[in-house]
């Protein structure tokens, strides 16, 4: 099923005005073991930005574009989903968490800056 609507299955972690917490994944067909990026893509979201910081983490930001004649604009998903994915990636995985608008994604890239602007960890 192609038609944007949530994963009741599968909940990710959402940060909206501040707080977090657990929603239907976007993308009703959406499964974690599945080719990610690629998924994404197909449910409609597009790669809006990647940092990578030490060759280690890597945050990558998807923005929801739409599937097939529905407008590209800066409006919610329209089955209450997401507008943008965040993906957190280092050596020892990846991990997605949601950002209801704008400002909840800006939030968490501030909040991730610090790691994405210091040295490499050291022992």
């Amino acid at each position: 099923m192609t038609d944007g609507s949530q994963n009741s299955d599968f909940m990710i972690p959402t940060f909206s005005r501040g707080a977090w917490t657990d929603q239907p994944f976007p993308i009703s067909w959406y499964k974690p073991a599945s080719d990610h990026g690629e998924s994404l893509e197909n449910g409609g979201y597009n790669k809006f930005l990647t940092q990578t910081a030490h060759g280690d983490l890597t945050l990558t930001v998807w923005r929801w574009e739409g599937l097939g004649d529905e407008p590209n604009s800066c409006t919610p998903h329209p089955h209450g989903g997401a507008l943008f994915l965040v993906d957190v990636e280092t050596s020892a995985g990846l991990s997605t968490v949601a950002a209801m608008d704008v400002a909840d994604m800006m939030d968490l890239l501030v909040r991730w800056a610090p790691a994405l602007q210091t040295g490499p960890a050291r022992r």
